[in-house]
């Protein structure tokens, strides 16, 4: 029998990951205002402000591209529900660029329009009715110490103090508990798989350095941070209440061992995981885009392909599946 648990990742409509800098608590802030926040920060790594005519612009796309694959679900209830208050929103939206075009400041009503639409979109995303779960699997990690997308991959550029996490509950009052309880050394956790079954996770660590030094960014050859290189683990979800059991380390040093993915779902113990790099860290544009690109996904056709040949399917096929 299928548990209900899903893996949420940062991508994932239900924004669950922490990701925060270490003394730099959210826990006074509103679940609403959490949501928010990070909407915010997703428009400032665009450059550009939340209220402005193209952010909004792009929400109703994406609003109006998932109506359509929801109506293709049958989800008639939530579609009709959402498409006439995202129709309202639409109109909104030509009367303000009317308005702009004529030099008049309507920024604030941009901002309220911004939010308006987004929580249309998120809610509606939220009435999938293939999310009939009622657990969810995410990372507690810190921001790593070097600002790029690819440092998530490099387990000496993380900050310790990560865990693996199941949410019972999907509500404000949820109860989370710690899967790895205190089977490892407080390090930090990469992005996690779950089984097709979902009773396992295979999941990247890094432990933290016994002797920990400044992460030596921009200088190639030498070796330091605050954790180690990241290996790969597996561990058995656990019952309701308790920590996780049966873990396992699957890969050693002195590479990184980082992606890895369940893919066979007639055997949920089947996994693979991306070759280490022939060196200790990739220095080059070159040498990024050959351990990136290889990250093992699962294909839409249900085979194992890596995330650039995934991205060229995507593109073939001209969908949004990665950023819808």
């Amino acid at each position: 029998m299928r548990r209900n648990i899903m893996l949420t990742t940062a991508c994932m409509l239900a924004v669950l990951i922490t990701s925060a800098a270490p003394g730099n608590p959210t826990s006074q802030s509103t679940p609403e205002q959490t949501v928010e926040r990070d909407w915010s920060r997703q428009e400032k790594l665009k450059q550009r402000a939340p209220g402005c005519r193209e952010a909004v612009s792009d929400v109703l796309q994406r609003g109006e591209a998932l109506l359509k694959d929801l109506a293709e679900l049958g989800a008639d209830e939530v579609v009709s529900q959402a498409a006439e208050k995202l129709a309202a929103c639409r109109r909104r939206h030509d009367e303000l660029a009317a308005r702009e075009e004529t030099d008049s400041d309507v920024a604030a009503e941009w901002d309220e329009l911004y939010l308006r639409t987004r929580w249309i979109v998120r809610r509606a995303a939220l009435n999938n009715p293939l999310l009939d779960f009622d657990e969810l699997l995410f990372v507690k990690r810190f921001t790593p110490s070097v600002a790029h997308q690819c440092s998530h991959h490099v387990g000496s550029s993380q900050v310790p103090g990560g865990d693996l996490c199941v949410l019972s509950g999907l509500k404000p009052d949820g109860k989370v508990r710690s899967v790895l309880g205190d089977l490892l050394p407080s390090g930090a956790i990469g992005r996690p798989d779950l089984s097709f079954d979902a009773r396992q996770i295979v999941f990247p660590y890094a432990a933290p350095r016994p002797n920990p030094t400044a992460y030596p960014h921009g200088l190639p050859g030498q070796v330091g941070g605050a954790c180690l290189d990241y290996q790969l683990y597996e561990i058995n979800v656990g019952s309701e209440g308790d920590s996780g059991t049966g873990l396992r380390k699957l890969t050693t040093g002195p590479h990184e061992n980082t992606s890895k993915v369940y893919f066979d779902i007639n055997n949920p113990l089947r996994y693979s995981w991306e070759k280490p790099p022939k060196k200790n860290k990739p220095q080059t544009k070159k040498e990024f885009k050959e351990l990136y690109g290889s990250t093992p996904v699962v294909m839409q056709d249900g085979s194992l392909g890596t995330l650039e040949e995934y991205a060229e399917v995507d593109r073939r096929n001209k969908c949004s599946t990665l950023t819808r």
